[in-house]
């Protein structure tokens, strides 16, 4: 967190404490056939449910854009206001008129991920899916299909009496196609 470093220490302290523990801050790398590869940073926050509106629009809808205002206008009907970053301080050093432009654009930036959130209702469909498969919240964005799979059949053979033995891969992968890999496990007898 460069910016918190910037903080006095008394800001910084309250600012990434939660009941004790302090906030992580690591890169992350997420790649899959399905989704490709994308590269971006993970806050971990006790007690929070971070939903990423760019990886969620990402990894749900095809499209020729991801940029915030090239998604609002496919979804919403509407775009942020045009301030390029160069003139930022100008605006804010500049007339209340210049200044009541930058509030209405750093005000449009964070709502239209808001609304856009409300309107496809991810939160509510990450929450149910999350709620369905049994893996946490954070792991429908940062882990890939595999995970609920197997959580789903841990659970169904958990409830039936059965347990999922957890086994080394023996030998090379079998390849069927390049979707499909799978290795051969030996039957016990």
């Amino acid at each position: 967190m460069n910016s918190c470093d910037l903080l006095s220490p008394r800001l910084k302290l309250i600012y990434i404490q939660c009941l004790g523990s302090k906030a992580q801050h690591k890169p992350t790398h997420f790649s899959s056939k399905a989704y490709g590869t994308r590269d971006s940073r993970e806050t971990l926050l006790d007690g929070r449910l971070q939903l990423d509106m760019l990886q969620v629009m990402q990894r749900d809808y095809k499209l020729r854009s991801y940029s915030l205002n090239s998604v609002c206008a496919h979804f919403l009907g509407e775009q942020k206001e045009d301030v390029h970053y160069s003139i930022i301080t100008e605006l804010q050093n500049g007339t209340p008129d210049s200044r009541r432009r930058l509030a209405v654009y750093c005000l449009k930036d964070a709502y239209l991920p808001h609304r856009l959130m409300d309107k496809l209702l991810c939160l509510v469909n990450y929450t149910e899916m999350a709620r369905v498969t049994g893996v946490p919240f954070n792991y429908l964005l940062s882990k890939g299909q595999s995970i609920k799979v197997i959580s789903q059949l841990s659970r169904k053979a958990n409830a039936d009496g059965y347990l999922i033995p957890s086994m080394k891969a023996e030998g090379p992968p079998i390849y069927i196609s390049e979707a499909y890999t799978s290795y051969i496990v030996p039957a016990r007898r």
